[in-house]
């Protein structure tokens, strides 16, 4: 008997991320250091607000693959199935980071062998999530799965991701709209 074959798969997600270590006082010196340059750059782009570098790193430093890690990944997985509509909701989550990012990359592995199957729904993904993931995978040697190979390509060559951002932009790149204020103005 043939094995079933998802189809029309879409898979939205969002990842939660914290900086490495919950104060900058635990950072060994080396990192500290590279902190501190990283806080510079920051305090010279921010608008207001100086903040000393052990608070700038606890506010921070969880945005910043660098310097962060990944705690949680919620995906919403739909696909068809015989004619069916399949949704799961799941997420990725231990406090080994090398774990949850490692089961992920096998789920992304598994669900979209071919980019042609991909369809990846996220809000701020391409500037965000996508990029996060990919670092903290090479940072923690995993192989990046295909869909996540996206270094040096142009954005018609991952048409497959799909960014609520982007979309509601509209092309506009002057300000930001957050996933609860979109959902909010559209009743969603």
């Amino acid at each position: 008997m043939c094995a079933a074959i998802k189809k029309n798969k879409k898979l939205f997600l969002d990842i939660e991320t914290v900086a490495q270590s919950p104060v900058y006082r635990l950072l060994n010196l080396d990192i500290q250091a590279l902190w501190d340059k990283k806080a510079l750059a920051i305090r010279q782009t921010a608008k207001g607000g100086i903040l000393d570098n052990e608070s700038l790193y606890e506010q921070k430093a969880g945005i910043f693959a660098e310097f962060g890690k990944v705690i949680v990944i919620s995906i919403r997985f739909e696909y068809s199935l015989n004619g069916n509509l399949i949704i799961e909701n799941s997420s990725f989550a231990s406090k080994n980071e090398y774990d949850l990012l490692f089961n992920f990359a096998n789920f992304l592995n598994n669900e979209f062998d071919s980019l042609s199957s991909a369809k990846i729904i996220g809000h701020n993904l391409r500037e965000f999530d996508i990029p996060y993931l990919a670092r903290r995978m090479i940072i923690n040697e995993i192989k990046l799965p295909k869909v996540l190979r996206i270094g040096g390509k142009r954005p018609w060559q991952i048409d497959y991701l799909y960014d609520t951002l982007c979309l509601w932009k509209f092309g506009d790149f002057k300000n930001y709209t957050s996933l609860n204020l979109l959902a909010k103005i559209l009743n969603v």
